[in-house]
C-alpha cells in the first residue's frame, strides 16, 4: 500500500475548496478573537 505525503494530498484540493476552508478557519479565528475580547472591553477581566 503507498501512501502520499501530506503536501501532495494538499496540493490535490480543488482551489474552491482550499478557499472554502481558508474563509472558514478565518471567520473562526476571527470569532474567537471577538468573543476573547469581550471580557475585556467590558471590563470583565
Amino acid at each position: 500500500m503507498t501512501t502520499a505525503s501530506t503536501s501532495q494530498v494538499r496540493q490535490n484540493y480543488h482551489q474552491d475548496s482550499k478557499a472554502a476552508i481558508n474563509r472558514q478557519i478565518n471567520l473562526e479565528l476571527y470569532t474567537s478573537y471577538v468573543y476573547l475580547s469581550i471580557p475585556s472591553y467590558w471590563g470583565w477581566g
